[in-house]
């Protein structure tokens, strides 16, 4: 879960401190989440940011990626 919010920071150019400043979650609490369990109210403020599902966030199927994608451009179009 981590190394995609990393990479979904990553392609989004910020920081996951930055994230976190803006989705107003506690600094640092991003990279507890491999020791801990999140909230799911916290992981829906992260999907949210990104446009993607809790889904996504927590398993990362890339059949649900594909999915948002098409959403995203059809959305754009």
């Amino acid at each position: 879960m981590q190394e995609r919010i990393r990479k979904l920071c990553t392609e989004n150019h910020i920081s996951i401190a930055q994230l976190e400043k803006e989705t107003s979650i506690a600094n640092g609490t991003i990279s507890k989440w491999g020791k801990a369990d999140p909230k799911v109210g916290t992981v829906k403020k992260v999907a949210d940011y990104f446009g993607v599902s809790i889904d996504f966030i927590v398993y990362g199927s890339s059949e649900i990626k594909e999915e948002i994608q098409y959403k995203r451009n059809k959305h754009d179009a």
